[in-house]
Parts: structure tokens; C-alpha cells; sequence
């Protein structure tokens, strides 16, 4: 028999809908569903890597001052 997950009362998805889950838990991030995959590109990823190395500068350079 198949059920609504919102109307089943011990359900994570129960608790969210009725506010009584904590906002701020990891095991909420873990246990997200991702169905739709990521496709990358070269450029992306350069860019992002690029990006990445300037903030660790911008970081050492904060913790130097």
C-alpha cells in the first residue's frame, strides 16, 4: 500500500511539512535526492578552479593582516 510520505507521521518529509524538523542538519543534505546529473564543461570547470585558487589567496591574505 503505497502513502503519502508528507502523511505518515514518522517520516522526515512529515516532520519538515509540520515544522517540527530541525532546519539546520547535516543529514538533511546528505539525504537529498539528485536525479537530474550534472553535465560538465572544461571552461566551467577551469573558471571554477580559477575561482577557488583566488579565494585560498584572498583567505592567506586576511590571516596575514
Amino acid at each position: 500500500m503505497k502513502r503519502n510520505p508528507r502523511k505518515v507521521r514518522w517520516t522526515k518529509a512529515f516532520r519538515k511539512a509540520a515544522g517540527k524538523e530541525m532546519t539546520i542538519d547535516a543529514t538533511l543534505d546528505l539525504e537529498k535526492r539528485r536525479h537530474i546529473p550534472i553535465k560538465y564543461d572544461r571552461d566551467l570547470m577551469t573558471t571554477t578552479i580559477k575561482a577557488m585558487k583566488r579565494v585560498a589567496e584572498i583567505k592567506a591574505k586576511r590571516e596575514k593582516v
